[in-house]
């Protein structure tokens, strides 16, 4: 039986945790369109370019939450847009 003090343990460690997309890239969808995200740098891209949303990724964690987002502006969509494509 576990008993609740009230009181965490407390770290005082500063751990970073890594994002591993390709772990999890088969089950994250943009929240809003349920559109394919793809990982650039710190943030998820949703691959629409309709809404065009950017999430962050804090301390290795995605922010999967639209009132976090960022709508990308036509300039910034472009140049990302570059970036997703694959080279051959």
């Amino acid at each position: 039986m576990h008993v609740l003090t009230g009181r965490w343990p407390r770290d005082t460690g500063t751990h970073h945790m890594t994002f591993n997309f390709e772990a999890i890239s088969d089950i994250l969808a943009c929240p809003k369109c349920r559109g394919e995200l793809v990982y650039l740098g710190d943030s998820l891209i949703c691959d629409s370019e309709e809404h065009r949303l950017q999430f962050p990724i804090v301390d290795g964690i995605p922010r999967l939450l639209v009132e976090e987002s960022v709508t990308l502006s036509d300039d910034q969509w472009d140049r990302l847009k570059n970036q997703m494509e694959p080279t051959s």
